[in-house]
């Protein structure tokens, strides 16, 4: 975590926190997902570590770019590239047909599975 300066907590949910930070080295913006572990089973930090996993193999252009990861005593943490809006707006310009999307796309379907992983 020492490479990294929290900027602001930009989100929360039931086991991690989401911050936008700042590498130190590169003074770049970066996303940090902080999993908390403390109250883990061995097989939720087992699901844990897995995202973090198959999150380094996948270079797609629709899918947000791993930095990298790393374990602290209490969290498991992922360094993600920053999205150019939020998931939000993305959602409002996909039902209105514009934006990053076509209007062939207007009628398909989010990956709910992925979107609530990802919550």
């Amino acid at each position: 975590m020492e490479k990294y300066e929290i900027l602001e907590n930009i989100g929360s949910g039931s086991s991690a926190e989401v911050y936008l930070v700042r590498d130190k080295l590169s003074n770049r913006k970066y996303i940090l997902k902080s999993i908390n572990t403390e109250a883990m089973s061995p097989a939720e930090k087992k699901k844990a570590n897995k995202e973090a996993t198959l999150h380094q193999g996948i270079d797609h252009p629709n899918i947000v770019l791993l930095r990298e990861s790393f374990t602290t005593p209490d969290a498991i943490c992922i360094v993600m590239e920053r999205c150019s809006q939020s998931l939000d707006a993305l959602i409002v310009h996909r039902a209105e047909g514009t934006g990053p999307f076509t209007i062939e796309d207007a009628g398909k379907p989010f990956c709910t599975q992925l979107l609530l992983e990802w919550i």
